[in-house]
């Protein structure tokens, strides 16, 4: 049996896949980066204590940097060892195309809620009141730190698609044109120094929440920094 577990909720995926390593008898666990063709004959193949069916755990095999024909091959394997019980755990949305390789696996969709990026895509100068409605309505589903982290990466993003943003950094580069052109659309709406006085701000709110140097809760911080845009 093969589960897949993938979606761009972490979190929440991470969570599901320790739960299952934790209920296994005698899991293996495997770096899908470091794993080679042999290692994964060798575990699945081999015989195993006990007589026992082998549970293995794997991490990011699907979006590994490996070529298309070794992981091919790792993938066909895979398929024929219906014995086996196999978790892949990839840490993005994979496509269909990804996913259809393994038409029997049991597909496990960890997705953050869409009010998440409607908040995140209105935050712009002189919107406060909408902001922060949207962001005590994400409050309601995802915790405050989750939301900030988005919030953080949301503004390196904006920063790197700026008019004068240096080279584009790793995420922007695999984001499909339209998204990168809504992230244009809302950068413009900044001055660049609103962006980097912005994300300074964020910088210091995460330095005093993790020393605490503020009597600000984090969402409360949030709603100050939200006013301030």
């Amino acid at each position: 049996m093969i589960t897949i577990i993938h979606g761009d909720d972490l979190a929440s995926s991470r969570s599901f896949f320790y739960e299952q390593k934790k209920k296994a008898q005698s899991p293996i666990f495997l770096e899908g980066e470091k794993a080679t063709l042999t290692d994964i004959i060798q575990i699945l193949e081999g015989g195993s204590l006990f007589g026992n069916a082998k549970t293995v755990f794997i991490e990011n095999l699907i979006s590994s940097k490996k070529s298309s024909k070794e992981l091919e091959s790792i993938m066909k394997l895979i398929n024929t060892h219906h014995a086996c019980e196999i978790y892949l755990w990839e840490g993005k949305k994979l496509t269909v195309k990804d996913i259809s390789f393994f038409k029997e696996a049991d597909v496990r969709l960890f997705k953050l809620p869409s009010v998440l990026f409607t908040f995140l895509e209105n935050i712009k100068p002189s919107n406060a009141s909408y902001q922060i409605g949207l962001f005590h309505k994400t409050l309601s589903t995802l915790n405050a730190e989750l939301i900030f982290s988005m919030i953080v990466r949301q503004f390196r993003l904006l920063l790197s698609v700026s008019p004068d943003g240096k080279d584009e950094i790793e995420e922007v580069k695999k984001l499909a044109s339209w998204q990168k052109g809504k992230l244009k659309r809302q950068a413009r709406s900044f001055s660049q120094e609103k962006l980097l006085n912005s994300y300074q701000k964020l910088f210091t709110i995460d330095l005093e929440q993790k020393t605490g140097g503020s009597s600000l809760s984090l969402d409360r911080a949030i709603d100050f920094f939200l006013l301030s845009l």
